[in-house]
């Protein structure tokens, strides 16, 4: 059900695109749900988890890491591999791509791997997991590259607590079942993200009237992410 009001909580700035997305998606949600069984939501996050998926897939296999390695902290890594690191193009006619990966200024090539330090002195300055090899292992860049795959199908999933989100009193929103909700939508985008790697055809591809409206949720939730509650 599409919100009668616009939440005190969302900033200034967003409440005119609130506001139309909201004029825009009532009647159509209401034709949603009388003809497709209320899933527009889930046909949107199933396709975000796909082009995910299929952009993770491009990486993997030309040997490039987005950008995990260890470096200060010897059991956290530095990963790049994430869902923070999407952005939302802008709407285009002769475009059905939702997403591009960003913030490649860390990545690296199976190529161009070395594990360890390349100093010839001892007395270097390391990092606890520095090594002396200074050469290529094509074994751990393999399974740093797997690692990459598995931490984003992770955060798609609802890794550190994604679905277990708080809302605006001022929304009315029943936490229970939200929480369910978004369960179910992290579990749909896992399965999008694990189709579009595999680069099959899309299973669950939008209706004419679906992909018209596909950004008028989205900007919903921008400006849902943006709120100073931090959600």
């Amino acid at each position: 059900m599409v919100p009668e009001t616009c939440p005190e909580a969302i900033a200034k700035i967003h409440k005119k695109t609130w506001q139309a997305c909201q004029a825009s998606l009532r009647e159509t949600l209401n034709y949603e749900v009388a003809h497709h069984h209320g899933d527009f939501l889930a046909h949107i996050v199933w396709r975000l988890g796909y082009e995910a998926g299929q952009v993770r897939r491009i990486l993997s296999d030309n040997n490039i890491s987005w950008g995990f390695y260890y470096d200060h902290e010897p059991n956290e890594p530095t990963n790049a591999s994430i869902p923070d690191n999407f952005i939302l193009l802008p709407p285009a006619a002769n475009r059905r791509q939702l997403i591009a990966p960003v913030n490649f200024d860390k990545a690296y090539t199976r190529d161009s791997f070395l594990l360890g330090s390349l100093a010839d002195s001892v007395e270097a300055n390391r990092w606890p997991t520095e090594t002396d090899k200074g050469e290529q292992d094509q074994e751990t860049f393999t399974k740093w590259l797997n690692r990459e795959k598995y931490s984003l199908e992770m955060c798609l999933g609802g890794d550190k607590g994604m679905a277990n989100a708080a809302f605006p009193v001022d929304m009315e929103i029943d936490t229970h079942v939200s929480q369910l909700l978004l369960t179910a939508l992290t579990d749909t985008c896992v399965l999008g993200f694990r189709s579009g790697f595999k680069l099959e055809e899309d299973q669950y591809p939008m209706d004419e009237e679906m992909e018209h409206h596909k950004y008028d949720v989205l900007q919903m939730a921008l400006c849902l992410a943006d709120m100073p509650s931090g959600l």
